[in-house]
């Protein structure tokens, strides 16, 4: 489950040559201006990666608000960034501990940067953010979603590819479940969430 897709051209690239490919795409497919810079961000765990371009007055807010909406909300958890080894929370009160995430990215990061946003304290969802690169001129968006890995193949313990997900067996071979084999798993259905393209598949009550 390495494998994604560019939404500027269509076409289908490794992780690792996704990385190379997005930044000769973007020149001839993304629309920038002559204003200030846009971010290239690559965030990930595990097999589920996103490419972003994001521009610089994008706030951390902003970018919280895209990563819940994409891949992580289900039940209004809290979330925070680590960067640099200053948290910055959704608490509009800054204490010597956290800060707001009510700030712009530009002069947070740069270049080659990697940072973490954390998503769920009880049930954590962990995601690598790093700057690929920084690229002259802002997109129109504040954040555009370049690529995304391809939907999950993650087999059923028969064999077949799996369809749902029993998220009190999630780390069991037993847990990934085709249609044919939910009849016998015997869990009941609360605990069984659709398999989605997103590192929360299986967790809490994400269905996506």
């Amino acid at each position: 489950m390495t494998d994604g897709k560019c939404f500027l051209c269509g076409d289908t690239y490794s992780s690792r040559g996704m990385s190379r490919h997005i930044g000769a795409c973007s020149k001839k497919n993304l629309e920038r201006d002559k204003k200030g810079k846009t971010f290239h961000l690559k965030v990930g765990v595990g097999g589920y990666w996103i490419h972003l371009a994001v521009k610089d007055d994008t706030k951390l807010t902003d970018l919280d608000d895209f990563l819940r909406e994409l891949w992580l909300e289900c039940c209004g958890h809290l979330s925070a960034f680590t960067i640099k080894k200053e948290t910055y929370s959704l608490d509009q009160m800054e204490t010597m501990w956290e800060k707001s995430m009510d700030v712009e990215l530009d002069g947070l990061v740069d270049e080659g940067d990697i940072f973490r946003h954390e998503y769920d304290f009880g049930n954590t969802t962990e995601l690598t953010l790093k700057v690929v690169s920084v690229w002259e001129g802002r997109t129109k968006e504040k954040i555009s979603l370049l690529a995304r890995t391809l939907d999950p193949e993650i087999p059923c313990a028969c064999g077949k590819k799996a369809t749902l997900v029993c998220s009190w067996h999630v780390f069991d071979e037993e847990g990934w479940l085709c249609e044919d084999c939910v009849e016998t798993h015997g869990c009941d259905e609360p605990a069984l969430l659709p398999v989605v393209n997103s590192p929360r598949t299986g967790a809490c009550g994400y269905v996506g």
